[in-house]
């Protein structure tokens, strides 16, 4: 699985359509995506594997706790937080989330 979001990932990034920055390690920032899946659970923990964003690309966010019920599938999250290092994709640590 994490092969192949590192390879969605470059091939997103080598598209002119998708050419955004990358956010960077320890960046404060807030990013919005439009949600192409569901949010997923694990215990007290959520992920969401973005692939774009805006201002700057990250290939997931994850938070604590619930995300609101208007986190869908079709709707655009704004997510604010800090990005973490990671190995093979770029990581959001959300400290607040939104989606409309």
């Amino acid at each position: 699985m994490k092969r192949l979001v590192v390879v969605l990932a470059l091939l997103f990034a080598s598209d002119p359509a998708f050419a955004q920055r990358q956010c960077r390690d320890g960046e404060k920032v807030t990013v919005t995506v439009k949600m192409n899946s569901a949010v997923q659970y694990r215990d007290d923990l959520w992920r969401y594997v973005a692939l774009g964003g805006s201002p700057c690309t990250v290939g997931e966010i994850t938070g604590k706790g619930k995300t609101p019920e208007s986190c869908v599938k079709g709707a655009t999250m704004e997510a604010k937080g800090t990005i973490r290092p990671h190995p093979t994709f770029i990581i959001l640590d959300a400290d607040e989330v939104r989606c409309f």
